[in-house]
C-alpha cells in the first residue's frame, strides 16, 4: 500500500471506475504492503469470484511473486495488465517462462510513427540506434528521454532571453513541436500545464533478438496506427 496503489486503486477516479463504465465487474481484494511475500488471500477472492482478468499497479518482485503464487494455486487469469512491474523487460524477464503474454499500458516503442524534430529519425531508428550503441533492448523510456530533449531545445531556440526563466517559461507555454512521442502543445486541456501524449495497450511476447519483445495490441484509445498484433489470453 503506497500513494500509487491507493490512486489506481482509488473507488472514484482509480482504475475501478472506468473499468465499471466499460461493463465489467469488479473485485477489490484489499491493499498489500510492497515486498509481500504471500498473496493467497487475494489468490482465494479472485479465485472465489471467478475474475478473469488482473489490473493495477506494483513493482517487479511483487509482481513475480503473485504471478508465481497464481500459477502454483492454480488461479490462472487470461490477462494480467499491471503498470510499473511490466515497463522494464527485465521486470518481465525475471519471470521466466510465467512473463508470456502479460501486458500493460504503452507510451512508446519503436512501432511509434513521429519523427525527431532534431535528427528526423523515426522511433524504429532511434531504438536501433540505442541498441547497436549500448548492446541493450529498448525501453520506453528511451523514448521521452528525447523528446524531453527535443522539448528543451525547442524553449531555449524560442525563448527571447534563454538565460530568463521567464521569458523560457512563456516559451514552454507557447510549445508546438512535433517529436518523437508526438504532438507537444500545452493547449490548457485538462490542464494548462499537460499535454496529454498517445497511449497504446502492449502485450510482451517471446522475442527474436531479445527474449521478451513489447508489442502493441489495443489502439482503443489512439487510433493512430494499427496494433502489430491482436492480443493472446495467457497460456500458463
Amino acid at each position: 500500500q503506497n500513494i500509487d496503489g491507493e490512486t489506481w486503486g482509488n473507488d472514484e477516479y482509480g482504475l475501478p471506475a472506468p473499468t465499471r463504465k466499460a461493463g465489467y465487474e469488479v473485485v477489490v481484494p484489499g491493499y498489500f504492503q510492497p515486498r509481500t511475500n504471500d498473496f493467497s488471500a487475494q489468490i482465494a477472492e479472485f479465485k472465489k469470484q471467478g475474475c478473469e482478468i488482473i489490473g493495477g499497479i506494483t513493482y517487479p518482485d511483487d509482481l513475480k511473486t503473485f504471478v508465481t503464487q497464481c500459477n502454483q494455486q492454480g488461479f490462472k487469469p487470461k490477462a494480467v495488465t499491471v503498470a510499473a512491474a511490466l515497463l522494464f523487460p527485465g521486470g518481465v524477464e525475471a519471470m521466466g517462462p510465467l512473463g508470456n503474454g502479460m501486458s500493460s499500458e504503452v507510451w512508446w516503442t519503436p512501432a511509434f510513427p513521429f519523427k525527431s524534430s532534431l535528427t528526423g529519425q523515426v522511433s524504429s531508428d532511434i531504438a536501433s540506434q540505442w541498441e547497436a550503441d549500448t548492446k541493450r533492448q529498448w525501453t520506453q523510456p528511451l523514448g521521452y528521454s528525447h523528446a524531453l530533449l527535443e522539448v528543451a531545445l525547442d524553449i531555449l531556440k524560442r525563448s527571447s532571453n534563454p538565460l530568463d526563466r521567464a521569458a523560457n517559461r512563456d516559451a514552454l507555454v507557447a510549445t508546438d513541436l512535433q517529436t518523437l512521442v508526438g504532438h507537444i502543445k500545452f493547449d490548457g486541456s485538462p490542464h494548462k500545464n499537460i499535454c496529454k501524449t498517445p497511449i497504446f495497450g502492449g502485450q510482451w511476447v517471446k522475442g527474436e533478438k531479445w527474449p521478451y519483445d513489447l508489442k502493441i495490441v489495443d489502439n482503443t484509445v489512439n487510433q493512430l496506427f494499427a496494433p502489430q498484433q491482436a492480443i493472446q489470453p495467457i497460456a500458463w
